[in-house]
């Protein structure tokens, strides 16, 4: 099955699986090569990365059970995780453009970032389907994807600069949503939400439709 976002849902999972095994392969030629394990932090945020892709699994797998309210539940669970898969191109910020395996250091942050970025929308597609087919309303399924990237966007801002992590709501929900409450207050004094926001609502925007259009091109 095809659906709008142009991921295929019985494909997609071999070739990203074997991808991330290259990618994880090319980190850690990098350690040896250079003889240090500085980057390793990138292991633990791909993983952070690919979760949501496992929540949707679990929710496609259990959707025809769902309710309306269990499916609103699992989208919320499932948002709490999605801005760690686009987060990773925040950390092309670590590179360091003296280091003499910049480089290196660069194919292996970028290809890192768009990978755990495509494991985000990969669960999209499938949440697109999902939400596709309990509803079968398709302005209800695109409407929930526009606004979860949107949300997504400002998820990365909270984790970029005022580095707060998914977990946060779970294990400090009263210190999470205090700061998240404040941080919306204050977006007209703040452009910096504004310009975070936009910019990777466009940015994720831009690659869903070129994966759709490049899925369908002949």
């Amino acid at each position: 099955m095809i659906n709008n976002t142009g991921l295929s849902e019985n494909k997609s999972i071999i070739p990203l699986s074997l991808i991330t095994v290259c990618n994880i392969i090319l980190l850690l030629m990098r350690n040896y090569f250079v003889g240090n394990e500085n980057h390793n932090f990138l292991l633990w945020n791909l993983f952070l990365g690919i979760i949501p892709f496992l929540i949707v699994l679990v929710i496609k797998v259990c959707a025809d059970k769902l309710n309306s309210l269990c499916l609103f539940i699992g989208w919320l669970f499932w948002l709490v995780f999605y801005p760690n898969s686009p987060y990773m191109i925040t950390d092309l910020i670590h590179i360091n453009r003296l280091n003499e395996f910049v480089l290196y250091d660069s194919i292996v942050y970028f290809s890192l970032a768009i990978l755990s970025a495509f494991w985000g929308f990969y669960s999209i597609s499938l949440l697109y389907s999902i939400i596709l087919k309990k509803s079968l309303s398709k302005s209800l399924a695109t409407s929930t994807i526009i606004v979860s990237v949107i949300l997504s966007s400002f998820g990365i801002y909270l984790g970029r600069v005022l580095r707060l992590n998914s977990w946060d709501i779970f294990f400090s929900p009263f210190m999470t949503f205090t700061t998240i409450l404040t941080e919306l207050l204050q977006m007209l004094e703040n452009p910096d939400i504004y310009t975070m926001v936009l910019l990777f609502s466009f940015l994720q925007a831009t690659f869903l439709f070129l994966i759709k259009e490049m899925k369908y091109a002949k």
